[in-house]
């Protein structure tokens, strides 16, 4: 994702099996409603601390997705079901700066 973007929207990336890891530049301030739905290849996702939004199913149904960083603190705005369908074994990480 091109440092240019400051929104990913609705569906942006919604049923691109291809896609492994995502890594959302500083830029990014909002992930939209099903942004990255179906992304089954997902394995990784980082998300910085420029993020306030992330709205419905985000990234729901991304049933490889194993870790989730976020590199600061989690969002201000988290619609509850952002993660849906994603592993119950997934790792999620919160300001991981404070465990080193």
């Amino acid at each position: 994702i091109p440092d240019s973007v400051t929104s990913i929207g609705n569906y942006a990336f919604s049923l691109h099996g291809s896609l492994t890891s995502v890594t959302i530049p500083d830029s990014v301030t909002s992930i939209g409603a099903l942004a990255f739905r179906d992304c089954f290849g997902l394995k990784s996702v980082r998300i910085p601390d420029s993020i306030t939004n992330i709205k419905m199913g985000a990234f729901s149904s991304c049933s490889n997705l194993t870790s989730i960083i976020f590199e600061g603190n989690a969002p201000f705005s988290f619609h509850v079901d952002g993660f849906s369908s994603v592993p119950e074994d997934a790792k999620i990480f919160i300001n991981p700066e404070i465990l080193h």
